[in-house]
């Protein structure tokens, strides 16, 4: 049998402990051992596994396929996710860190779905993923794999350029749907929030025209509460379409870039002022060789006021849920 070594800390108080759980894969003929009290405390499956009373415990995992694959989970992911919860407990074990949305991150949420880990955990590992520098998509074009950091022009993309849209969106529909299912906000916040960037130049994106596609149903049926209420307040306290306004062709005046994204599209630092050209085109603000659509809205509340409202009413239902789980 081969134990899991790591590297152990004075603070981890099972470090001189034998191990007493024997977990057995279909891909490994030696099976990884661990201590049922770590395990137990973090995984619901684990934790009602009855007891052998002379001898080690067996979880055999050897015939535990996941969702969406044909063989048995791996014994690497078993490890994945064994650094996983033994990392809440002990500061020798570093948790695993993923610099994309892989199969193999997928097959660890799935497996630490499937034994039934914590909440803490899984958020944990959620917050690890959106917290990730630079964390990239992959998308299956045409039945290869790639992964799309910037789109230019060119032969090797030509034979992709009419299934790239669909397989993004559909990238991005899969990933939606198993983040807001296990309840990870903060990588459904971080995927919605890559959507919406990806809309900002709409004649340019290659996800324009997918919506439908990226919010399906069973994504808006599993899209995390929080976020929910947070895009109904949003909107119902103010409506874009409610003070809409026009700039006509031929006007010429120049903005500040408040926002990173608007700053970056024409070459600015955040807070930098563009000083736009003559309009060729209604509501269409062009500086030199860039040039992007305006949406321009009258009345209600400033930025800073409008977040506030939304913070006060998410917060009340916070507070009363907070309440009603009390009683």
């Amino acid at each position: 049998m081969s134990r899991v070594k790591r590297k152990r800390t004075d603070d981890f108080l099972l470090a001189d402990e034998p191990t007493d759980i024997v977990i057995i894969t279909a891909d490994s003929e030696q099976p990884l051992e661990a201590h049922t009290t770590v395990l137990g405390l973090l995984s619901h499956v684990v934790r009602d596994l009855p007891r052998a009373s002379s001898c080690k415990t067996t979880w055999d995992l050897s015939k535990l396929v996941l969702e969406g694959q044909s063989s048995p989970v791996s014994s690497a992911v078993v490890r994945q996710w064994l650094d996983l919860v033994y990392s809440r407990v002990d500061a020798g074990r570093q948790p695993p860190k993923f610099p994309r949305l892989s199969e193999a991150a997928r097959s660890l949420l799935l497996f630490a779905d499937a034994v039934g880990t914590s909440q803490v955990v899984m958020d944990a590992l959620g917050d690890a993923l959106a917290a990730q520098p630079s964390l990239a998509l992959p998308v299956v074009v045409n039945g290869g794999g790639g992964t799309i950091h910037m789109v230019v022009s060119g032969g090797a993309l030509a034979p992709h350029s009419a299934a790239l849209p669909g397989a993004v969106a559909a990238a991005l529909e899969g990933w939606l749907y198993l983040a807001g299912r296990l309840g990870l906000v903060a990588l459904v916040r971080l995927l919605l929030d890559f959507y919406k960037a990806q809309l900002m130049s709409s004649g340019l994106s290659i996800v324009c025209g997918t919506a439908a596609k990226v919010y399906s149903r069973r994504v808006l049926e599993c899209m995390p509460h929080e976020l929910l209420v947070e895009g109904f307040v949003r909107d119902s306290l103010w409506s874009s379409q409610l003070g809409q306004a026009d700039v006509p062709a031929g006007s010429k005046f120049n903005l500040v870039m408040s926002s990173e994204h608007a700053a970056t599209w024409f070459d600015l630092a955040p807070g930098g002022q563009a000083d736009g050209e003559e309009m060729e085109a209604a509501n269409m603000f062009k500086m030199g060789p860039n040039k992007q659509r305006l949406r321009v809205s009258l009345g209600g509340m400033n930025p800073a006021q409008h977040q506030q409202a939304v913070l006060e009413v998410l917060q009340q239902l916070e507070e009363e849920e907070e309440e009603v789980g009390a009683m």
